[in-house]
């Protein structure tokens, strides 16, 4: 993910978002508690995963805020 540009970082979030999206629906559907434990484990994982991207998209988009400020 660090050497992604803003372009394929925001396709990388969006897809984090629908396999997030589909995964909290599946919970719904969730047999038992241990079902749904596991699912929360990945929608944690999910949701880890998808500050991440926003934060190194900021990150790159004030990088190039502030070159450009020097130029």
């Amino acid at each position: 993910m660090e050497e992604m540009g803003i372009e394929e970082l925001e396709a990388y979030r969006q897809e984090l978002l629908g396999r997030y999206r589909t995964k909290k629906e599946s919970l719904e559907f969730a047999m038992d508690d241990m079902d749904e434990h596991f699912i929360e484990q990945d929608l944690e994982k999910y949701r880890i995963a998808i500050k991440e991207c926003r934060t190194r998209i900021e990150e790159l988009r004030g990088s190039e805020a502030g070159a450009d400020e020097e130029a």
